[in-house]
């Protein structure tokens, strides 16, 4: 009985399997932050896929505020935009609008506002998830590492430019090295559009043996 409740749930997206490392990671978006999510807020959420951080982040702004956070989620294929309006929907979430573009290039005609949050959830190796995608380590070389890194700051750069004054830029990854994580932040950071942030903080999960995944994540925050 209790089997087919869970599935039940499950098929209704009223429970939300997840990593507890994808979990910690929302909720970085915001704990700690000066950029703090109330009634006037709205997300930018890059790299959205099927939704899972999607979800999580609207509960983790619901348990910090209690309010709700208008969201514009861009992916560059349709087809998991097509799933993640269909989670929405099971879960009642109306304010949430999920889009397809390539986040390497400027959006403007789907997004014409400045955001006072941007989360991205960047490409990348997935070497953090490792245990549960052992087919991974066939397919991780430095070449494709280092264009992770190149398309992960391109997206950075493009991401950030909707950012307002105040605003929090949140960019996360479930990799370990440091190409793919603190070296594109740094070049980022190194840029034009980049040195009017300033990097707040940065987690990054301990590696344990029964540990949960391996996940990265710096908060930066636009000062001018």
């Amino acid at each position: 009985l209790a089997h087919k409740r869970i599935q039940e749930l499950l098929k209704r997206d009223a429970m939300l399997v997840s990593d507890a490392s994808a979990q910690r990671i929302a909720q970085f978006m915001f704990e700690g932050s000066q950029s703090t999510p109330d009634e006037s807020s709205v997300l930018l959420e890059v790299g959205s896929g099927r939704g899972t951080k999607t979800l999580l982040l609207q509960n983790a702004v619901r348990a910090y505020n209690d309010v709700r956070m208008p969201a514009y989620a861009i992916d560059n294929l349709a087809f998991k935009a097509d799933i993640l309006k269909k989670r929405l929907n099971h879960s009642k979430i109306s304010w949430v609008y999920p889009k397809t573009a390539d986040a390497t290039k400027p959006f403007c005609d789907m997004v014409s506002q400045e955001f006072s949050h941007v989360f991205i959830d960047a490409p990348c190796s997935g070497v953090g998830t490792l245990r549960r995608h052992p087919e991974i380590r066939w397919r991780v070389s430095e070449d494709a590492i280092s264009e992770n890194a190149k398309r992960g700051l391109a997206i950075l750069q493009n991401s950030a430019s909707y950012c307002k004054k105040g605003g929090t830029l949140v960019y996360s990854t479930c990799t370990i090295f440091r190409e793919e994580n603190e070296e594109v932040i740094q070049q980022f950071l190194n840029t034009e559009l980049g040195a009017s942030f300033e990097l707040e903080d940065v987690f990054k999960t301990p590696i344990e043996r029964k540990g949960p995944d391996i996940h990265f994540a710096a908060r930066l925050r636009r000062i001018s």
